[in-house]
């Protein structure tokens, strides 16, 4: 007695083209949501960054008589030939971030998650390549002889070798507590330059406005006042806007972008808060186009550290 034979069935064309097709549809649905997840989870990561700088900082002002940390202070040790005797890698500026790292846990708080920029120690001068660790972050810049433009928290010094002397161009840091609304007062921005690194300084901006807007939203307000010259060139793309300033450090290719997730970038303020919001949203146009009276007539300016 023999029993019937099973003959093996498998899918048709059709059916496996339909398969097919719904995984396709699938996979376009769960891959952009997997990339937002991950962005976000970025996101997270870069604001846990910023509020750990931000809160270092406080800690230092308590260190230091209420004074916020400076951009940079003290002797310049470029190439590590000076005090270093020429061995790399070495701390060439006293920078605002090593100025801080003794309130930080790691290094790596300074560099966001978003910044892939590579950077660069200017091996075209004879040194070798070595820019250390990226700064994401920063103050912002104070200078009282131009307060309409550079009206952030962070002095600026530099000194001759071997004397100490500081140069003419000193700058101070504020003092918190002449600070009226540090809840509502910008004192941390996120920027990513080629020539910004550990050893070396953070490059910060002269003119505060560079930070609030690109280059596309100063071309639509118009630009009006400017004291360097510079036009809406000086306005900095939101990443990944890469925008080619060509040499300002030391090679052709140097260049800045602003951090900004899906068109928001956080903001560190002085009370020691992060919080994330459209750049063109913390100054009102005129400080574009006319800052003097956006200053006497009180327009808004989240950065403006003096109110």
């Amino acid at each position: 007695m023999h029993l019937p034979s099973r003959k093996a069935v498998g899918f048709t064309l059709i059916e496996l083209l339909v398969v097919i097709a719904i995984i396709a549809i699938l996979a376009a649905i769960l891959f952009p949501v997997f990339a937002q997840a991950k962005n976000a989870a970025k996101k997270t990561s870069d604001l846990s960054n910023q509020k750990q700088i931000n809160l270092a900082a406080q800690m230092y002002m308590g260190d230091f008589d209420d004074v916020w940390v400076m951009l940079r202070n003290g002797i310049s040790d470029w190439g590590c030939s000076r005090f270093s005797g020429g061995n790399y890698p070495c701390e060439q500026v006293n920078a605002y971030h090593n100025m801080l790292s003794p309130y930080v846990k790691s290094r790596a708080l300074f560099a966001s998650p978003q910044d892939s920029l590579p950077r660069s120690d200017c091996p075209s001068g004879g040194f070798p390549d070595t820019p250390g660790g990226k700064v994401s972050y920063g103050p912002t810049y104070n200078n009282p002889n131009d307060p309409l433009v550079a009206y952030g928290v962070a002095g600026w010094s530099s000194a001759s070798y071997p004397s100490g002397t500081p140069s003419s161009s000193t700058t101070p840091s504020l003092n918190g507590t002449t600070m009226s609304e540090p809840a509502g007062t910008i004192v941390f921005v996120p920027l990513y330059s080629t020539w910004s690194y550990w050893n070396g300084f953070w490059q910060h901006r002269y003119d505060q406005r560079w930070y609030m807007y690109s280059k596309e939203d100063a071309d639509r307000v118009g630009l009006g006042y400017d004291p360097t010259g510079c036009g809406t060139d000086c306005f900095i793309s939101g990443f990944p806007k890469f925008d080619n300033y060509g040499a300002i450090w030391c090679m052709s290719n140097d260049g800045m972008s602003m951090q900004e997730w899906n068109n928001v970038t956080n903001f560190g303020f002085a009370d020691g808060h992060v919080q994330a919001m459209k750049r063109q949203s913390t100054l009102d146009p005129m400080w574009i186009t006319d800052p003097a009276t956006a200053k006497a007539e009180g327009k808004k300016n989240l950065a403006f550290a003096l109110r």
